[in-house]
């Protein structure tokens, strides 16, 4: 089973519906000059922490984001599919993205997704999200606006 690593922001596991089930989201306070934390989902700990509590725990897998320092568990998220409805659930490592070096200065952090949870017709959305990030930065493109039902 391959893990794959995200960098994710604060209050990502809400946006997504993605329930915490164990210990706590990434937040604010994840940030660079403290130990490096992780989420994990069920599938990760079902293959490294098979009937224990994996919160607390250190672990390095040698990410591509961090080769030396272990990173400590501080919550579990369910499990859910990130890239297809169709794929198998995979084994998720959800890393603190401004605590990564290049991701600290936020003005220069690299966002492949930016990701909006809507209510009402989410049809409109698209210009109002590319208004909201040209408020941000006129440099940062908005390539493609995907509704999560059509993936």
């Amino acid at each position: 089973m391959l893990v794959h690593k995200e960098l994710v922001g604060p209050r990502y596991f809400e946006t997504e519906g993605i329930p915490i089930l164990l210990g706590r989201d990434i937040g604010p306070q994840d940030r660079p000059g403290i130990p490096l934390v992780t989420v994990i989902s069920q599938a990760m700990a079902r293959k490294f922490f098979p009937g224990v509590n994996p919160t607390g725990k250190r672990f390095s897998l040698g990410s591509p984001f961090n080769d030396i320092e272990a990173m400590t568990i501080v919550g579990m998220a369910a499990d859910a599919r990130y890239y297809s409805l169709r794929d198998t659930v995979p084994a998720m490592e959800f890393c603190a993205a401004f605590q990564i070096p290049d991701q600290a200065s936020h003005t220069s952090a690299y966002a492949g997704d930016v990701e909006v949870r809507v209510s009402g017709n989410p049809i409109a959305i698209p210009s109002e999200i590319r208004a909201a990030l040209a408020q941000v930065s006129n440099s940062l493109p908005v390539t493609r606006v995907t509704l999560l039902k059509e993936e």
